[in-house]
């Protein structure tokens, strides 16, 4: 006998609703299943990849086109990793805003044009200027990439305030612009259908700092967690209400909803073998926590809650096999850093902390941390 999926050997039918335990049962969104092929447009590297590039950069009018994608992304986010630009700042891109259109999410600024900067958004990549933030000759670049709707926004009117969204809703991801009515109790439509887990809001005409929920952090909707200052705030920017599958509300912030100001927010929502936005508790050892993701992560970030501690990240792009340990702030314009005290081990269906660093994994203490996938643990060779 097998169970209703056809898996399994038992020796009677298995109850309704009862699997056998085997990786072609673990859940796996249908919308980004490959069904094991791994050039599927439902796979999940067709949706978020993190790529590792070398800039080219003899003057300003040379281009840079970085075709190793996979897909056409909507935000495109960079920094450098080595030489002479290495202690650049983050700069975030995306299709709604329009190439060019950058802010920096490590600073309190606003929006800016940088013309040589990411200057198109094409079919499996992106295309740089001469910018040295950008493509510095020999210099190498991280950049993170995420699929919305390839450039095409509609109006949504699901919350008080009008928005422009595109929303990609298989992978979780949607890019909401908006103007801020300086009223809290606003709310914004976000296009996803599904409650958001992980937002980030950034005021793109005064500079202010970059706002940021997590759902880990926030079940109340009462604190924000300020990017660049890598601190929690306690004041009015949910208005003390969590999203909705429909809307985020707002309360009365500058950085979320000052009145008249153009606005951004990203906004991400969990999907079973895709992405995932969680918390861990710390315990010092060099055997520390495991969290289970349900896929192997291609990128993780953590935070430890209880102090001013920095987003960290990591990718398979910088560290290709285990342990990794190659470390970007999102909060700083540091360069990177490669140590064995940020050691962390990146299994099939997720990653264990293997260093007992006050960074990742102090005893007792709560960290925060999302991910995405690069292969979902249902198809992995490990199985």
């Amino acid at each position: 006998n097998t169970d209703e999926n056809g898996f399994g050997e038992f020796q009677y039918t298995p109850p309704s609703g009862h699997l056998a335990c085997c990786s072609a049962n673990l859940p796996t969104d249908a919308n980004i299943d490959p069904g094991g092929d791994n050039g599927a447009d439902d796979n999940p590297t067709k949706q978020f990849n993190s790529v590792v590039y070398t800039g080219n950069r003899v003057d300003n009018s040379t281009e840079n086109a970085i075709n190793t994608v996979g897909f056409q992304p909507d935000l495109v986010w960079i920094k450098a990793i080595s030489g002479s630009s290495q202690t650049s700042d983050h700069r975030l891109t995306d299709s709604s805003r329009g190439a060019t259109k950058i802010y920096r999410c490590n600073e309190n600024t606003q929006e800016q044009t940088e013309t040589n900067g990411v200057k198109s958004f094409n079919t499996n990549g992106f295309t740089v200027g001469g910018d040295n933030n950008y493509n510095n000759g020999s210099t190498e670049y991280v950049a993170w990439c995420w699929k919305a709707n390839g450039g095409v926004t509609s109006s949504n009117s699901d919350g008080s305030v009008t928005t422009t969204v595109q929303a990609n809703q298989a992978a979780g991801f949607s890019i909401v612009t908006y103007t801020g009515t300086g009223s809290a109790g606003a709310t914004i439509g976000h296009g996803l259908g599904k409650k958001p887990k992980w937002i980030m809001v950034k005021n793109r005409t005064t500079a202010r700092n970059n706002a940021c929920y997590h759902i880990e952090d926030n079940a109340n909707g009462t604190k924000a967690l300020l990017m660049n200052t890598a601190n929690s705030d306690t004041s009015n920017y949910w208005n003390g209400t969590q999203p909705t599958s429909s809307v985020i509300t707002l309360g009365s912030e500058t950085e979320v909803n000052q009145s008249g100001n153009d606005m951004v927010a990203y906004v991400w929502t969990d999907i079973s073998g895709f992405s995932s936005f969680g918390k861990y508790v710390g315990n010092g050892s060099t055997d520390g926590p495991y969290i289970a993701t349900g896929f192997r992560p291609a990128m993780i970030w953590t935070f430890k809650v209880n102090t001013a501690s920095g987003f960290r990240v990591r990718d398979t792009a910088r560290d290709t096999f285990n342990p990794s340990d190659s470390i970007v702030w999102w909060n700083l314009n540091f360069q990177q850093y490669n140590s064995s005290g940020y050691n962390v081990d990146i299994f099939s269906n997720g990653f264990k902390l293997t260093n007992g660093a006050s960074d990742f994994n102090t005893d007792g203490d709560t960290f925060i941390y999302g991910a995405w996938a690069d292969t979902s643990a249902k198809f992995s060779n490990a199985f």
